[in-house]
């Protein structure tokens, strides 16, 4: 499969009925906010470690399943960041706000992609 229908699977497979890319970059964003401030204020850990639970859940939700192998790959990611928020030691904190960071790098990387190949 050339690289560019390889993308364009991924992209279907991360949006699905969720809207566009800036709004699963923006629940991101919002998961990482919520991981700094666990840090920062323990007493709001369960609250927030709720909250970015619950952005992982509505990330799960909106893969598109009907669409390609990265599917999988998705929700297993998302499985595994909700268990280590549910974890909540600083191990588990670090591990999810650096596969965050990463996924985000990578939503915003097919972002421009799109927005450069769309001109």
């Amino acid at each position: 499969m050339p690289k560019k229908e390889k993308i364009e699977e991924f992209i279907n497979t991360a949006l699905g009925s969720s809207g566009t890319m800036a709004s699963i970059i923006l629940l991101i964003d919002k998961a990482i906010i919520l991981i700094k401030e666990i840090r920062e204020k323990p007493e709001a850990q369960n609250e927030n470690s709720r909250r970015v639970r619950n952005i992982l859940a509505q990330l799960q939700m909106a893969l598109n399943y009907s669409e390609g192998k990265d599917t999988e790959s998705l929700f297993t990611l998302y499985d595994y960041l909700f268990q280590e928020m549910q974890i909540g030691d600083a191990h588990s904190l670090d591990s999810a706000q650096k596969l965050l960071t990463q996924l985000r790098s990578t939503f915003k990387e097919l972002k421009k992609r799109i927005i450069s190949e769309s001109r």
